[in-house]
């Protein structure tokens, strides 16, 4: 199952937005995520929050045209997007595509919603199946990747990303070390490396073709892929 889940930060409509959201099971918008995708010509399916910071009357709107309205259990000591990403695993969710995670002036809303890619809170589903969380922003797709006791699956060990030859490629380590690591298909190779926090060893590679992409042995990291062409000529309309 692929739920798509929709934070109050910024989002832009590209190709990328919309090819990653056309075949999702569900549409989910914490909050003022709602006023995001209407903006952006799409609509939730539901919408969680305490409503504080979207207008009232779109909320109305939006239930009358069939969205479900959910109460925020717990306002006091969970963020409206911690909320969200919770009812995506609850249904199911084996794919969770998060959107609007550019947290604008709020440096730390941006971080905090960040981690949701990466942290085990969010690996397992309500079935305990393995889930894989992909941040996508613009031009850019961004992949969680953990090995560790708490998400250990091989669909969180590796990603391969699909776009063309001189697209920027990064591995961001989370975790204190992120061992093991290994290259396919990029320009600048790695074999059972190493990387640690705030090692910027792993930033800027490139596809060397059409596709490319990191395995880990141990740790946490964000893997990032910028469609480089896409943006550049974006930017010149």
């Amino acid at each position: 199952m692929k739920v798509v889940v929709a934070l109050a930060g910024e989002m832009e409509a590209t190709d990328l937005l919309r090819e990653r959201v056309r075949d999702a099971d569900l549409i989910v918008a914490a909050d003022n995520g709602a006023s995001r995708l209407v903006a952006i010509g799409l609509k939730p399916d539901r919408i969680i929050g305490d409503f504080d910071s979207i207008d009232p009357a779109l909320l109305a709107e939006l239930q009358m045209a069939g969205a479900d309205a959910v109460a925020h259990p717990d306002p006091q000591n969970k963020t409206d997007g911690q909320v969200a990403m919770e009812l995506a695993l609850e249904v199911g969710a084996r794919e969770i595509v998060l959107l609007g995670t550019h947290g604008g002036l709020r440096a730390d809303h941006t971080l905090a919603n960040l981690l949701f890619a990466v942290t085990p809170l969010y690996a397992v589903n309500g079935h305990g199946e393995a889930v894989r969380v992909t941040v996508i922003d613009g031009w850019t797709e961004a992949v969680g990747l953990g090995v560790g006791p708490e998400w250990d699956a091989p669909e969180r060990r590796s990603v391969q990303f699909t776009g063309t030859a001189g697209d920027y490629v990064s591995l961001v380590p989370i975790s204190a070390a992120v061992e093991g690591i290994e290259t396919a298909g990029l320009r600048w190779s790695l074999r059972e490396a190493r990387l640690t926090l705030g090692q910027a060893e792993g930033v800027s590679n490139e596809l060397a073709e059409e596709a490319g992409g990191f395995t880990i042995g141990s740790g946490i990291a964000l893997a990032t892929h910028q469609f480089s062409s896409q943006a550049s000529e974006q930017a010149r309309r």
